[in-house]
């Protein structure tokens, strides 16, 4: 089951003001940004890799140019763009963040997040990853739900559609 993408190739345009707007001094100010999105996954207890922040941003400008993450340049300046795909992705992390130091010690929603985090969201995936049954997959994804509804709402609203994806048919 292939994804097929159509090749995106920027306008001139576009393409001469990503290059006038991705400035060294751009990546600086998105990455002191992306350091103080680390802070945050820390201290809801994440371990994160001490390249992490200049990670998100080298990833956030890489999927820009290559069409995944769209920006208008007439809509909002490439630091603004940089800045919202770094916060939508570290919100990610830190959602599976919260959720680890809550479920601490349940081996079932450690697996259950590992599989989230690799990207199986959908019932099949988790169980192929894991190789559980259908209930015990239903069982580990209701406690799962259950524990994020004592998160902050942010952290909530982050994972819960990515829980949600993954609900019973």
């Amino acid at each position: 089951m292939g994804v097929s993408v159509e090749p995106w190739s920027p306008p001139p345009s576009w393409r001469a003001e990503f290059e006038r707007q991705a400035t060294s001094e751009m990546f600086e100010r998105a990455t002191r940004y992306a350091r103080t999105r680390v802070r945050m996954i820390q201290r809801i207890g994440g371990t994160v890799d001490p390249l992490y922040a200049r990670e998100l941003v080298l990833d956030a400008v890489g999927d820009t140019f290559d069409g995944v993450r769209r920006w208008n340049p007439e809509e909002r300046p490439l630091l603004d763009h940089v800045i919202a795909t770094v916060c939508s992705r570290s919100g990610h992390d830190g959602a599976i963040a919260a959720l680890r130091e809550a479920s601490r010690g349940d081996p079932l929603l450690g697996m259950l997040l590992d599989a989230v985090e690799d990207g199986k969201t959908t019932r099949d995936e988790v169980m192929a990853c894991t190789g559980w049954s259908a209930r015990t997959y239903d069982d580990a994804r209701r406690h799962l739900l259950h524990i994020a509804e004592t998160l902050p709402a942010a952290l909530r609203e982050t994972i819960t559609p990515l829980l949600e994806r993954g609900a019973t048919p």
